[in-house]
């Protein structure tokens, strides 16, 4: 629960600072967790940072003690408008970045529980890692008249630092108060 408080505060402080032009929430899978705080910084009209501090338990198999810690710093490097229908509002856009996760591994899918558990190796399940790895994003959002902001993505993300592997899938949907709209 402190590192929940501290992590609030933190993504709060740097939005408020950095003057974010979103902040939000997301859920879904988030590099071994499974909520997050969302926020945008604009780096131009095509361009722009799209930042998650995400905390969660170990979604796969009900345990409450693999609680984790993520960051992703993505450079959504390609940000563009389009239209449905003749409805604005709609943009897509795909980048990349650094992604780190510290926390209980037991949130992956690459760490199979049973494989522990076969070989009598319960607590190498449990014990926390450090991950270091790049993510990609390809997302689409819609902005409405008024100041929110909701949206899809995937992330794939190759980590490379503790242990090498590619999650392939990791999804989610956010929502984000816009600022100044």
């Amino acid at each position: 629960m402190k590192k929940s408080i501290v992590a609030i505060a933190f993504i709060i402080a740097t939005a408020i600072g950095a003057q974010a032009q979103e902040i939000g929430g997301r859920v879904g899978d988030l590099g071994g967790n499974n909520v997050a705080f969302d926020a945008v910084f604009s780096m131009g009209e095509l361009s722009r940072i799209h930042a998650d501090v995400s905390f969660g338990v170990d979604r796969y198999n009900g345990y409450d003690n693999n609680f984790g810690v993520g960051v992703d710093v993505l450079w959504d490097f390609f940000y563009k408008p389009f239209s449905i229908g003749g409805e604005d509002g709609f943009h897509w856009y795909a980048g990349v970045g650094p992604s780190l996760f510290a926390g209980g591994r037991g949130g992956f899918h690459h760490y199979n529980r049973n494989d522990y558990y076969n070989n009598n190796n319960y607590n190498d399940y449990y014990d926390n890692i450090f991950l270091f790895g790049v993510s990609g994003e390809f997302g689409m959002e819609y902005h409405f008249d008024f100041p929110l902001a909701v949206g899809v993505d995937v992330r794939p993300t190759l980590w490379i630092v503790e242990d090498t592997f590619l999650d392939p899938f990791s999804a989610g949907v956010m929502a984000r108060y816009v600022f100044g709209r």
